[in-house]
């Protein structure tokens, strides 16, 4: 079936070099990328400001809202990772999501709410 469509079934056994740059979204050529994904990229981090510019203390409803917000897990299907036991590529550990938002709440505290910097 994939060979009638023209595609190959590969796998290979080590993260795959793939970085999506956020901030090159809104300069794709395809049309739903450059206006719906930009906007939907530049919704969700406002979201994670918001909520980190009003919590008061970790752990409080609005810091664990931003760091549910902050979802370093990949879906299983993408096979873009690779872990001892699979290729769902989850194994980054939850205190990387933490210091991220630590430094998102350090961004915000020096003034900048701009989701492109975060």
């Amino acid at each position: 079936m994939l060979n009638t469509a023209g595609l190959i079934d590969c796998f290979v056994d080590a993260d795959t070099p793939l970085f999506i740059d956020p901030t090159l979204l809104a300069k794709s050529s395809n049309n739903k990328i450059s206006s719906k994904a930009y906007r939907q990229f530049r919704t969700h981090f406002e979201q994670v400001i918001e909520l980190i510019d009003i919590y008061e203390n970790r752990g409080d409803p609005a810091w664990k809202a931003a760091r549910n917000l902050i979802n370093l897990n990949e879906p299983p299907e993408t096979g873009l990772g690779y872990g001892s036991s699979g290729r769902s590529g989850n194994s980054r550990p939850i205190e990387l999501r933490d210091h991220i938002l630590s430094v998102i709440a350090e961004i915000v505290r020096l003034g900048s709410k701009n989701p492109e910097m975060i």
